[in-house]
């Protein structure tokens, strides 16, 4: 057996680009990921195809990778046990169709090797009573600046399968599937969540004021529509400094005098937006099907608190904002369950609304609209990868960036 020279940058790193030259090509039996400039690939075993980012060694964290992988099972519900879904959060999943192709994308986060990991998953009918399976791991930091990259990757896959059914088909197998996979998904595990045991007075002051943050608490709160109290609860705080974050777990309802410490726990920064998902308990709805919307502030503030808020009789509709749509369709979605939770401090923050089977929205002032006196709010849909995206630009590492600012 020969052994090849490992090759390596005039910076000590590994020369990935020189690496993959050196390996022979694997045979292309099948369809394959495009490979875009900047990546390599390394054919790996249990894996048709491996792509990895060039430069993905000047990082911390995990190398930025991409894999395909044939699975002969239409089963979905078997990729999404075991580890993966015992530890991983699922940030979202929805519906996921391109060209012939059609199946269900999944987003997750997991805090490990000292930084938080998102982790993309496709699976994608061959219509030959299999699936292709890609997976994406990257570091959270990252996740943003690569997004439309990988989602090229998988759109560009090519031979495609043969489309006899159509895309309106392809789109209500996609949304079926879709709803299966939600339905099998597990409620996550709560390991490396705020494990130390629970603080209280001058033990938890000390920690606290030890950890030397610069800046006041994020605060975490939660409430729902049939809540017996319109007082928010506290869920925790977040405090950060330099490149770490103490996370502390609360518990405060109507019937204490105040907040209790259920756990108190150190983490890098970079973990920090996972961890306040686990803290609210965010899981996957369907995808929003009800668009931005204006709508006048003190009804909806009601109605935060309040089921029977009735619906408003004139919802404005702004083309920038609003979409027409059915007004049964906004009805439903005026009275299905609500639930909501807030991140802030100071001015900063922000404010998630879930809409039992109608997805997660974030709300603000309506600024720039009609009514931006205060009188209107803005509610816009927003997804798993977007609202992970959103606190890690609050909380997270120095330079993150968000579509959902």
């Amino acid at each position: 057996m020969s052994v090849l020279p490992v090759p390596a940058t005039a910076a000590g790193h590994l020369d990935w680009v020189a690496l993959a030259a050196s390996l022979p090509s694997p045979p292309a039996d099948g369809p394959r990921l495009p490979v875009p400039d900047g990546w390599v690939q390394i054919p790996l075993a249990g894996a048709e195809q491996t792509l990895f980012l060039a430069e993905g060694a000047r990082y911390e964290g995990i190398m930025p990778q991409v894999s395909l992988r044939h699975v002969r099972s239409t089963a979905l519900g078997d990729l999404l046990t075991g580890d993966v879904a015992a530890r991983w959060l699922p940030l979202g999943i929805e519906p996921w169709t391109a060209g012939a192709w059609r199946g269900v994308h999944v987003s997750w986060s997991l805090s490990r090797y000292a930084s938080t990991v998102i982790r993309r998953q496709w699976m994608l009918d061959d219509r030959q009573g299999g699936l292709w399976e890609v997976v994406a791991e990257t570091n959270a930091y990252l996740s943003h600046h690569l997004s439309a990259v990988l989602d090229g990757m998988v759109a560009g896959i090519l031979p495609a399968p043969a489309a006899e059914s159509g895309l309106t088909a392809d789109l209500a197998w996609s949304v079926a599937a879709a709803e299966e996979a939600r339905g099998r998904l597990p409620a996550p595990a709560a390991d490396g969540l705020v494990q130390a045991s629970a603080h209280r007075g001058e033990d938890r002051d000390r920690i606290v004021s030890g950890f030397g943050a610069d800046e006041p608490a994020w605060i975490i709160e939660a409430g729902r529509d049939h809540a017996a109290t319109v007082r928010p609860r506290l869920i925790g705080r977040v405090w950060t400094h330099g490149a770490e974050a103490l996370v502390e777990s609360s518990a405060a309802g109507p019937e204490t005098a105040g907040p209790e410490t259920v756990g108190l726990g150190r983490y890098t920064r970079d973990d920090a937006a996972d961890m306040m998902l686990r803290l609210v308990g965010h899981r996957p709805e369907g995808p929003a099907d009800v668009p931005a919307r204006l709508l006048p502030a003190e009804e909806f503030s009601a109605r935060l608190h309040d089921p029977t808020i009735p619906l408003p009789t004139e919802v404005p509709s702004n083309a920038e904002i609003s979409q027409a749509m059915d007004p049964q369709d906004i009805y439903r979605w005026w009275t299905a369950d609500w639930s909501w939770w807030s991140v802030r401090r100071n001015q900063d923050g922000l404010r998630v609304l879930t809409v039992e089977g109608f997805g997660h929205y974030l709300w603000d002032g309506a600024g720039g609209v009609p009514g931006a006196d205060g009188s209107m709010v803005r509610v816009r849909p927003v997804d798993g990868l977007t609202l992970f995206g959103a606190l890690t630009a609050l909380v997270g590492p120095a330079g993150a960036s968000s579509d959902a600012s």
